[in-house]
């Protein structure tokens, strides 16, 4: 699967920017090829031609928002796809973890 961000001009002198996931493609019966895609619109607007500083620099602000929201769904896609896990999300302390240890012995009836 690829992902991009891609962006389609508006009627308004705006282009919306929005995430194309592409999963390959697929002949169907009459021998014509589709296309297996998917959109993600990020609702996220810039100016085509920027007239000032300030639309320049909100431009620039909503590109670097758009790049960080493709990097998480590249990682989301790539830990899905080759099963990584996030070994510090179940990291405790040792104690912590002895203390449930001896609260499960207590509370279990030893043989």
């Amino acid at each position: 699967m690829k992902i991009s961000l891609k962006q389609k001009k508006l009627t308004n002198g705006k282009s919306s920017l929005f995430l194309e996931f592409y999963n390959g493609y697929r002949i169907d019966k009459n021998g014509v090829k589709k296309h297996l895609r998917k959109f993600e619109y990020l609702k996220q607007y810039i100016f085509d031609d920027p007239k000032n500083i300030e639309e320049k620099r909100k431009n620039k602000e909503i590109y670097e928002l758009a790049e960080k929201i493709l990097s998480i769904r590249k990682s989301e896609f790539y830990q899905g796809k080759y099963k990584l896990k996030d070994n510090k999300k179940g990291n405790i302390l040792l104690f912590d973890f002895y203390k449930t240890l001896q609260e499960e012995r207590y509370e279990s009836k030893g043989g």
